[in-house]
């Protein structure tokens, strides 16, 4: 059964898929946003500039091998405190020539805190 999408969460994944070309994937009540890597870091400053996304919880990636177009997905997982709504941003990279413009340490303010293992943006 398909749980419904939070209005809140439903305006924030079309404001992304519209600015970025996201594509949206639900999968047991959790959300993703896939779009290309070189978008990272500002639709991740959007998530918490404009959209209240606060707390920066982790960043992990996936290896496809042997499979090289992607061959690899960065995972992003961030979310809103006030909301309590969270979102995973995906990016896709090519496995010949995996780069990045920025990582996420450039969308955390400086003298973010401490929440138990997470970190505030």
């Amino acid at each position: 059964m398909e749980v419904a999408m939070d209005g809140h969460l439903q305006a924030v994944t079309q404001a992304i898929q519209e600015r970025f070309g996201a594509e949206i994937h639900r999968y047991a009540g959790d959300t993703s946003l896939i779009l290309a890597a070189e978008h990272n870091v500002e639709a991740l400053t959007v998530l918490r500039d404009e959209y209240g996304f606060d707390m920066f919880i982790a960043a992990t990636a996936v290896d496809y091998w042997p499979q090289l177009e992607p061959r690899f997905h960065l995972l992003y997982f961030v979310y809103s405190m006030k909301h309590n709504i969270n979102i995973m941003v995906r990016g896709p990279l090519n496995g010949r020539a995996a780069r990045l413009r920025g990582t996420a340490r450039g969308v955390r303010r400086s003298g973010g805190r401490r929440r138990s293992r997470a970190r505030s943006l």
